[in-house]
């Protein structure tokens, strides 16, 4: 079996605990010297008793200018490594890092979405293009799943990231070939989401189950390693950006409207894919409604706290973070990238717009599922 290069080059810890672990680890990844890098947003972790320095990185700083901190941090304490406790955003950051200076990761992901970053992938929005680096440099030396730091606090923060997580497994099966590794990688991962989703979002001291599903995004990052860019990873990037809202609300929003045109476009992948979770026949509509229906199992105890459309969205003045015009941004950035050549027929700018529209008014999707 092809594996990819991020399963060559990195090794996955699933622990509890970690930090107790850390200088082990070090050790036995042969690296002398670490200097741990923490979001300064992140309460809920202990570093006092580490060994390693700690530096606090704000990440809602310009990226270049956390990009020049993160160097000046190497050089001034002669470090071999970082080790990166932290969402996606400071994750990114150390592996643009490590791309530059050589530098060793290990990243211990804060939340169930960035335990998807094992890869050599970094995607960013600019000058409204996505743009999308991959280097092996930038695949981390070890990713710890630890739930401990992983489980972010709150039912309603756990749930739409498991939501968002069992989405973009389905994406990204849409573009798998079957009975390839990266199918089989998303396929386990969606068993996992199925089996210890609801649990994992709604029992405060189910810790097994949180690290199934830390595991589960973790084994999406490796098939992610060798796969094509995928409509709604793209749209919610894209949305992300320009909304200013967390990737996982974005992707939560966008998926039910995405997931009719993904099954009526891989129709055959969706039919190998429904067959392992289900013994009756397969019909897109039949496949659609079994994964709405387990997407809202999610978040249904949470259901009056959630937005359902893009124009649910406001900011703290009651602004709407997406406008109408906006929608075309969007689409613009979404049908330029490399996700469109994904699938067996083209996504066009128009019917991107048409998704945003759907998902904007909140026509169809999540309220209409059984």
């Amino acid at each position: 079996m092809n594996i990819s290069r991020s399963m060559k080059r990195t090794r996955t810890i699933c622990t509890f605990n970690s930090m107790e672990q850390l200088s082990s680890i070090l050790e036995g990844l042969k690296l002398k010297k670490g200097v741990i890098l923490l979001d300064r947003q992140i309460n809920h972790v202990d570093v006092s008793r580490q060994n390693s320095p700690v530096r606090h990185i704000d990440v809602s700083l310009p990226g270049k200018a956390i990009i020049d901190s993160l160097k000046m941090i190497k050089d001034d304490e002669t470090c071999d490594s970082f080790v990166v406790i932290g969402d996606q955003n400071l994750i990114n950051y150390a592996k643009l890092t490590a791309m530059e200076t050589g530098i060793s990761l290990i990243v211990i992901p804060s939340s169930f979405i960035a335990c998807n970053s094992s890869n050599d992938i970094v995607s960013f929005v600019e000058d409204d293009r996505l743009h999308q680096i991959r280097h092996e440099s930038m695949i981390p030396r070890a990713t710890v799943i630890d739930e401990s730091i992983t489980g972010l606090p709150g039912v309603k923060n756990k749930s739409i990231e498991i939501y968002a997580l069992s989405g973009a497994l389905i994406d990204a099966i849409a573009v798998c070939e079957i009975g390839s590794y990266q199918y089989d990688l998303c396929l386990e991962g969606f068993r996992l989401c199925i089996r210890a989703g609801t649990a994992a979002a709604h029992s405060q001291h189910d810790h097994d189950s949180r690290q199934q599903i830390a595991t589960a995004s973790h084994l999406l990052s490796l098939a992610k390693g060798d796969l094509s860019s995928t409509i709604l990873d793209t749209a919610a990037t894209a949305l992300s950006h320009i909304g200013q809202i967390p990737y996982s609300t974005a992707a939560m929003i966008l998926f039910p409207y995405i997931l009719e045109v993904l099954i009526s476009r891989q129709p055959d992948i969706f039919a190998s894919f429904y067959s392992f979770f289900n013994e009756g026949t397969f019909s897109p509509s039949s496949c659609s409604a079994w994964l709405l229906k387990f997407t809202n199992t999610l978040v249904s105890p949470i259901a009056k706290q959630i937005p359902y459309s893009l124009y649910d969205l406001d900011d703290r003045d009651f602004e709407k973070k997406i406008s109408i015009p906006s929608l075309e941004r969007i689409a613009k950035i979404t049908a330029e990238s490399r996700c469109v050549c994904s699938y067996s027929t083209l996504f066009t700018k128009q019917e991107i717009i048409d998704l945003m529209e759907r998902a904007y008014w909140g026509y169809q999707g999540r309220q209409e599922a059984p």
